[in-house]
Protein backbone atom coordinates (compact mmCIF):
# COMPACT_ATOMS: atom_id res chain seq x y z
CA UNK A 1 0.00 0.00 0.00
CA UNK A 2 2.51 2.60 -1.16
CA UNK A 3 0.48 4.94 -2.45
CA UNK A 4 -1.64 6.06 0.74
CA UNK A 5 1.75 6.16 2.63
CA UNK A 6 2.81 8.70 -0.33
CA UNK A 7 0.00 10.63 -0.60
CA UNK A 8 0.34 11.06 3.49
CA UNK A 9 4.38 12.23 2.95
CA UNK A 10 3.16 14.50 0.04
CA UNK A 11 0.15 16.52 2.67
CA UNK A 12 3.05 16.61 5.04
CA UNK A 13 5.50 18.40 2.93
CA UNK A 14 2.56 20.60 1.79
CA UNK A 15 1.67 21.36 5.21
CA UNK A 16 4.83 22.27 6.31
CA UNK A 17 5.70 24.33 3.55
CA UNK A 18 2.79 26.00 4.20
CA UNK A 19 3.23 26.40 7.81
CA UNK A 20 6.85 27.68 6.79
CA UNK A 21 5.05 30.49 4.46
CA UNK A 22 2.64 31.59 6.57
CA UNK A 23 5.23 31.75 9.55
CA UNK A 24 7.91 33.90 7.84
CA UNK A 25 5.39 36.19 6.95
CA UNK A 26 4.27 36.66 10.56
CA UNK A 27 7.86 37.83 11.54
CA UNK A 28 9.55 41.12 11.76
CA UNK A 29 11.69 41.63 8.37
CA UNK A 30 15.25 42.44 8.05
CA UNK A 31 16.32 44.12 4.89
CA UNK A 32 20.07 43.91 4.11
CA UNK A 33 20.91 46.73 1.59
CA UNK A 34 23.99 48.54 0.07
CA UNK A 35 24.30 51.28 -1.81
CA UNK A 36 26.68 53.06 -4.13
CA UNK A 37 27.85 50.10 -6.23
CA UNK A 38 31.19 49.98 -4.35
CA UNK A 39 34.14 47.44 -4.92
CA UNK A 40 34.09 46.45 -0.91
CA UNK A 41 30.12 45.17 -1.43
CA UNK A 42 31.53 42.40 -4.19
CA UNK A 43 34.61 41.60 -2.36
CA UNK A 44 33.21 41.28 1.33
CA UNK A 45 29.37 41.49 1.55
CA UNK A 46 28.49 39.42 -1.10
CA UNK A 47 30.61 36.22 -0.18
CA UNK A 48 29.30 36.71 3.28
CA UNK A 49 25.92 36.70 2.62
CA UNK A 50 26.32 33.64 0.81
CA UNK A 51 28.32 31.87 3.37
CA UNK A 52 24.52 32.17 5.64
CA UNK A 53 22.56 32.17 2.73
CA UNK A 54 20.92 35.48 3.02
CA UNK A 55 20.05 37.76 0.39
CA UNK A 56 20.45 41.31 -0.13
CA UNK A 57 19.34 44.78 -2.29
CA UNK A 58 22.12 46.24 -3.93
CA UNK A 59 21.15 49.65 -5.45
CA UNK A 60 23.81 50.66 -7.74
CA UNK A 61 24.91 53.41 -9.22
CA UNK A 62 26.06 53.04 -13.22
CA UNK A 63 28.41 56.05 -13.41
CA UNK A 64 30.63 54.21 -10.06
CA UNK A 65 33.88 52.75 -10.87
CA UNK A 66 32.90 49.84 -9.40
CA UNK A 67 30.37 49.33 -11.54
CA UNK A 68 32.02 50.15 -14.41
CA UNK A 69 35.04 48.11 -13.95
CA UNK A 70 32.79 44.79 -12.36
CA UNK A 71 29.59 45.02 -14.07
CA UNK A 72 29.75 40.96 -14.64
CA UNK A 73 29.78 40.27 -10.89
CA UNK A 74 27.41 42.95 -10.47
CA UNK A 75 24.95 41.19 -13.13
CA UNK A 76 25.39 37.76 -11.51
CA UNK A 77 24.00 38.53 -8.37
CA UNK A 78 20.05 37.93 -9.11
CA UNK A 79 20.72 33.98 -9.92
CA UNK A 80 21.59 34.26 -6.10
CA UNK A 81 18.37 35.67 -5.20
CA UNK A 82 19.63 39.31 -4.66
CA UNK A 83 17.62 42.08 -5.67
CA UNK A 84 19.81 44.97 -7.66
CA UNK A 85 17.80 48.32 -7.29
CA UNK A 86 18.00 52.24 -8.40
CA UNK A 87 19.96 54.59 -6.97
CA UNK A 88 20.22 56.78 -9.79
CA UNK A 89 23.28 57.81 -12.28
CA UNK A 90 25.27 59.98 -10.58
CA UNK A 91 23.86 60.14 -7.07
CA UNK A 92 23.05 63.83 -7.04
CA UNK A 93 22.76 65.23 -3.23
CA UNK A 94 21.97 68.51 -1.64
CA UNK A 95 24.29 70.62 -0.83
CA UNK A 96 22.75 73.09 0.74
CA UNK A 97 22.28 70.63 4.20
CA UNK A 98 24.46 70.51 6.92
CA UNK A 99 27.84 68.07 6.34
CA UNK A 100 27.41 68.42 2.67
CA UNK A 101 30.67 69.87 1.66
CA UNK A 102 31.71 67.02 -0.13
CA UNK A 103 28.99 67.21 -2.97
CA UNK A 104 30.54 68.78 -6.37
CA UNK A 105 28.27 71.01 -7.86
CA UNK A 106 27.53 68.87 -11.02
CA UNK A 107 25.97 66.31 -8.47
CA UNK A 108 24.25 69.27 -6.51
CA UNK A 109 20.68 68.31 -6.33
CA UNK A 110 20.08 71.76 -5.12
CA UNK A 111 20.74 73.01 -9.00
CA UNK A 112 19.46 70.01 -10.52
CA UNK A 113 15.77 70.39 -12.36
CA UNK A 114 13.07 67.38 -10.45
CA UNK A 115 13.19 66.78 -14.39
CA UNK A 116 16.90 66.15 -14.95
CA UNK A 117 16.67 64.18 -12.41
CA UNK A 118 13.95 62.25 -13.15
CA UNK A 119 15.30 61.42 -16.44
CA UNK A 120 18.84 60.05 -14.85
CA UNK A 121 16.77 57.86 -12.56
CA UNK A 122 15.20 56.71 -15.91
CA UNK A 123 18.42 56.38 -17.54
CA UNK A 124 19.55 54.37 -14.88
CA UNK A 125 16.75 52.11 -14.79
CA UNK A 126 17.46 51.43 -18.28
CA UNK A 127 21.17 50.29 -17.60
CA UNK A 128 20.25 48.12 -14.95
CA UNK A 129 17.56 46.11 -16.94
CA UNK A 130 20.00 45.92 -19.84
CA UNK A 131 22.48 44.46 -17.38
CA UNK A 132 20.60 41.98 -15.36
CA UNK A 133 17.43 41.27 -17.94
CA UNK A 134 15.07 42.02 -15.12
CA UNK A 135 13.26 45.84 -14.73
CA UNK A 136 14.72 47.52 -10.95
CA UNK A 137 11.65 46.85 -8.85
CA UNK A 138 12.76 49.37 -6.37
CA UNK A 139 14.43 52.95 -5.80
CA UNK A 140 16.77 54.25 -2.88
CA UNK A 141 16.91 58.30 -3.20
CA UNK A 142 20.61 59.02 -3.05
CA UNK A 143 21.19 60.46 0.65
CA UNK A 144 17.56 60.33 1.18
CA UNK A 145 16.49 63.78 -0.54
CA UNK A 146 13.82 64.00 -2.59
CA UNK A 147 14.04 67.70 -3.43
CA UNK A 148 16.02 68.67 -6.44
CA UNK A 149 15.83 72.42 -7.00
CA UNK A 150 13.35 73.13 -4.47
CA UNK A 151 10.78 70.53 -6.07
CA UNK A 152 10.01 67.29 -5.51
CA UNK A 153 11.10 64.65 -7.96
CA UNK A 154 9.89 61.63 -6.47
CA UNK A 155 6.29 62.23 -8.10
CA UNK A 156 8.23 61.87 -11.77
CA UNK A 157 9.36 58.62 -11.13
CA UNK A 158 7.28 56.82 -8.49
CA UNK A 159 5.55 54.85 -11.41
CA UNK A 160 8.57 53.41 -12.70
CA UNK A 161 9.01 50.73 -9.49
CA UNK A 162 6.78 48.77 -6.68
CA UNK A 163 8.44 50.79 -3.76
CA UNK A 164 10.89 53.36 -2.88
CA UNK A 165 12.42 52.57 0.09
CA UNK A 166 11.97 55.12 3.38
CA UNK A 167 9.16 57.39 1.94
CA UNK A 168 5.82 55.09 1.72
CA UNK A 169 5.48 53.25 5.38
CA UNK A 170 4.90 54.96 8.63
CA UNK A 171 8.14 54.97 11.05
CA UNK A 172 5.80 53.34 13.33
CA UNK A 173 6.01 50.26 10.75
CA UNK A 174 9.18 50.69 8.91
CA UNK A 175 12.96 52.01 10.66
CA UNK A 176 16.07 52.11 8.26
CA UNK A 177 19.64 52.89 9.61
CA UNK A 178 22.67 53.63 7.84
CA UNK A 179 25.40 52.57 10.03
CA UNK A 180 28.92 53.97 10.20
CA UNK A 181 31.74 52.83 12.33
CA UNK A 182 29.30 50.04 14.43
CA UNK A 183 30.18 47.28 16.12
CA UNK A 184 28.47 44.12 15.52
CA UNK A 185 26.30 45.07 19.03
CA UNK A 186 25.05 47.78 17.78
CA UNK A 187 24.02 46.38 14.66
CA UNK A 188 21.77 43.23 16.50
CA UNK A 189 20.48 45.75 19.06
CA UNK A 190 19.40 47.77 16.20
CA UNK A 191 17.02 44.70 15.75
CA UNK A 192 16.34 43.26 19.12
CA UNK A 193 15.37 47.11 20.72
CA UNK A 194 12.52 47.45 17.64
CA UNK A 195 9.10 47.35 19.55
CA UNK A 196 6.72 45.36 18.51
CA UNK A 197 4.85 47.04 15.90
CA UNK A 198 7.85 47.79 13.76
CA UNK A 199 7.69 45.03 11.44
CA UNK A 200 10.55 46.05 8.68
CA UNK A 201 13.82 46.67 9.35
CA UNK A 202 16.44 47.96 7.23
CA UNK A 203 19.83 48.34 6.92
CA UNK A 204 21.44 50.38 4.27
CA UNK A 205 25.49 49.57 4.19
CA UNK A 206 28.13 51.47 2.13
CA UNK A 207 31.51 50.34 2.15
CA UNK A 208 32.47 46.94 4.08
CA UNK A 209 35.82 46.82 5.68
CA UNK A 210 36.93 49.16 3.10
CA UNK A 211 35.48 52.70 0.58
CA UNK A 212 33.43 54.60 2.73
CA UNK A 213 31.03 55.00 5.48
CA UNK A 214 32.59 52.03 6.92
CA UNK A 215 31.32 49.03 8.70
CA UNK A 216 34.13 46.57 9.56
CA UNK A 217 33.58 43.06 8.35
CA UNK A 218 34.08 41.78 11.54
CA UNK A 219 30.93 43.67 12.40
CA UNK A 220 28.77 43.26 8.88
CA UNK A 221 29.36 39.02 9.96
CA UNK A 222 28.63 39.07 13.33
CA UNK A 223 24.90 40.50 12.07
CA UNK A 224 24.58 38.38 9.42
CA UNK A 225 25.71 35.23 11.68
CA UNK A 226 22.72 36.55 14.71
CA UNK A 227 20.30 37.00 11.53
CA UNK A 228 21.33 33.16 10.53
CA UNK A 229 21.20 31.94 13.84
CA UNK A 230 17.47 33.66 14.52
CA UNK A 231 15.56 32.49 11.65
CA UNK A 232 12.26 31.83 13.60
CA UNK A 233 12.73 34.68 15.41
CA UNK A 234 13.69 37.62 12.12
CA UNK A 235 12.91 36.99 8.65
CA UNK A 236 15.53 38.26 6.13
CA UNK A 237 14.47 39.42 2.96
CA UNK A 238 15.53 41.49 -0.20
CA UNK A 239 13.43 44.54 0.08
CA UNK A 240 11.32 44.00 -2.81
CA UNK A 241 10.21 41.30 -1.09
CA UNK A 242 9.59 42.54 1.71
CA UNK A 243 7.20 45.02 0.40
CA UNK A 244 5.35 42.82 -1.88
CA UNK A 245 4.86 40.48 1.49
CA UNK A 246 3.63 43.36 3.16
CA UNK A 247 0.88 43.83 0.58
CA UNK A 248 0.18 40.54 0.47
CA UNK A 249 -0.07 39.81 4.14
CA UNK A 250 0.33 42.76 6.11
CA UNK A 251 4.02 42.44 8.49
Amino acid sequence: MKAPTLLVLSSLVIANLTFAENNSAALPVVTLSYDDALDSQLDHAVPALAQYKLTGSFYLVPTSDAFVARKEEWARLPTAGHEIGNHSMTHPCRSSLPDREWVPPERDLDRISAADMAIQVKKANSILTDLTGQKPHTFTPPCGDVLANNKNYIPLIKDLFSAIKGLELPHSVEVGWAPVDASGDDLIAFITEQPENVRLINFTFHGIGADYLTVSTEAHEKLLAFLNANRKKYAVKTYYDARQQLQEKPL
